[in-house]
């Protein structure tokens, strides 16, 4: 298979998994999927096995589970049965014989135990860093300690053009901007100071490492008039839904960011840190939206392609309600 087969094949996968993750409580059936990625029943099973590594009912049904697993660790999560129902289980006794049998135990069980580990995990990540203790914290990662810096920004609503990876929030990440950056810079996305994200989609404490999903993006200094699609379409082959690249809507709105620096890190334990203590603390609460990460070192050598993330600035939305 040639590379420009390869991708519009990926692409077309990318768009089924994109489409049975914002539909899971409805009847995914093998032929809707093969339809939203324009294949034949038989083909698309066979395309998407064969890039993805499992089978389009198998990604369901972990998509199910661990859609219900993030909900269940929400704060204030629904019941069971809200779950059950929102991820697409016709009954509760389903959901819990299909949960015990990928997770080891009942969802309740479950819940309480990660609970009590991310107890424990928090008295051990929290040191005092020697500065304002409402914005500065510092957290372990195996020996070393990590030092995060905390504020709270007001963005506008901004879009990212986007190559997905959906194999691991490491594996397969400087391709993705490889391509990414291949496309944009003759469509003039690259001029001015854009912006180098990274967008994911799964909680790897849920989610396999190898099958987390993950964007590579860049937020040009420029802006197109138009909805999303025709602002693709606009700008030739490849973009929107028809190719590879694609266009996320970033709402604007109060993020937290949380300032990184350093090499190779624990982005889960971030993550976890900044919705279980940060936010809370600073009197706010995340709701579900969409995360970035921004990189700026890598901003500043677009032309040599992603090479060692230096430093980074995780951003996560959030509104008032937390508990100062």
């Amino acid at each position: 298979m040639d590379d420009r087969l390869r991708d519009d094949y990926f692409a077309r996968v990318c768009n089924a998994v994109e489409y049975a993750d914002g539909h899971l409580d409805e009847d995914l059936t093998l032929p809707r999927l093969a339809a939203v990625a324009c294949f034949s029943h038989r083909h698309f099973h066979r395309v998407f096995t064969s890039l993805l590594g499992e089978t389009p009912d198998d990604c369901v049904r972990r998509l199910r589970l661990e859609k219900a697993a993030s909900l269940a660790l929400m704060p204030d999560p629904p019941s069971m049965t809200e779950i059950a129902l929102e991820c697409g289980f016709s009954t509760p006794a389903l959901f819990s014989r299909n949960f015990a049998k990928a997770f080891g135990a009942s969802p309740t069980e479950w819940r309480a135990g990660m609970k009590r580990q991310e107890k424990v995990k928090h008295r051990q990540a929290l040191v005092p860093s020697g500065k304002d203790p409402r914005t500065s914290f510092r957290y372990l990662l195996g020996e070393d300690e990590k030092t995060v810096d905390v504020d709270v920004v007001a963005l506008a609503a901004r879009r990212a053009w986007c190559v997905p990876y959906l194999q691991g929030y490491n594996e397969g990440v400087s391709e993705a901007f490889t391509r990414l950056l291949r496309w944009a810079r003759p469509r003039g996305l690259l001029s001015g100071e854009p912006k180098v994200v990274a967008i994911p989609f799964d909680n790897p404490e849920v989610t396999p490492p190898q099958r987390c999903r993950n964007y590579a993006g860049i937020i040009p200094d420029i802006e197109y008039e138009g909805g999303a699609e025709a602002t693709a379409a606009a700008l030739g082959p490849g973009g929107g839904k028809s190719g590879l690249v694609r266009v996320v809507e970033l709402p604007g709105g109060s993020y937290l960011r949380a300032s990184h620096a350093g090499g190779d890190w624990n982005l889960h334990g971030l993550y976890r840190l900044i919705y279980e203590v940060v936010a809370p603390q600073l009197g706010f609460a995340s709701f579900g939206g969409k995360s970035f990460i921004e990189y700026p070192d890598r901003a500043k050598d677009l032309a040599g392609g992603p090479r060692a993330w230096i430093g980074s600035l995780v951003h996560v939305p959030v509104r008032p309600g937390g508990s100062p």
